[in-house]
């Protein structure tokens, strides 16, 4: 009878033996593993920073303000008007008109024009000072904190229209990189109440 290979190892008559597997080659001193290339870090310079703030504002400007626009181009407001409604909003109390002009950067002159546009409309009102009757001061009437309100609903709206184009993914990662700028006090100050809600308005379809 003749004997096979497998049956001196006790193994079953013709059957091969296991193969161990091999290990991993090593690598010579000529072959390394290939490491990935870190990304560049990119240049955060406030000149970059500036250029992309810009145009994410561009973009912003460009698909969330038609509303918005719609209004004030239907109150006749000027973009000056509009910032001293948002200012005097967050000033709980009166300020005079040469305050005023300091603030929006104006001439007296030209503050007191836009002033006298906003009392017109009865946005803001206007008084003598208690202890020099030359100075006038200034606050918003409650008309004028409704349009305020109304201004900021636009804007809202308009905002949530493109958070709705985003990913989730990119959600995310926009409310990680803005949830420590907004703890900043002077940023935290321009946050609009939270009473707001977007209330988007038809625009009028064209004649």
């Amino acid at each position: 009878m003749q004997v096979t290979r497998g049956d001196r190892r006790g193994g079953t008559t013709g059957a091969a033996a296991p193969v161990k597997p091999r290990p991993p080659a090593r690598p010579t001193r000529n072959q390394t593993p290939r490491a990935r290339r870190p990304r560049p870090a990119r240049s955060c310079s406030p000149a970059e920073v500036a250029r992309d703030l810009m145009t994410l504002l561009g973009f912003m400007l460009s698909r969330s303000g038609e509303r918005f626009y719609a209004l004030v181009d239907e109150l006749d407001l000027s973009i000056t008007q509009i910032k001293t409604l948002h200012l005097l909003e967050n000033h709980s109390e009166e300020v005079s008109v040469k305050e005023l002009a300091k603030l929006l950067g104006l001439s007296l002159p030209a503050a007191s024009r836009t002033v006298d546009g906003l009392l017109r409309r009865g946005y803001v009102e206007r008084r003598e000072d208690d202890h020099d009757r030359r100075m006038k001061r200034i606050r918003m009437s409650a008309a004028g904190g409704e349009l305020a309100l109304e201004l900021h609903r636009e804007r809202l709206a308009g905002l949530e229209d493109i958070a709705a184009t985003l990913t989730e993914r990119e959600r995310r990662e926009l409310c990680d990189a803005l949830a420590s700028l907004i703890q900043r006090e002077d940023i935290a100050a321009c946050r609009p109440p939270t009473a707001i809600t977007a209330q988007p308005r038809p625009l009028e379809e064209p004649a």
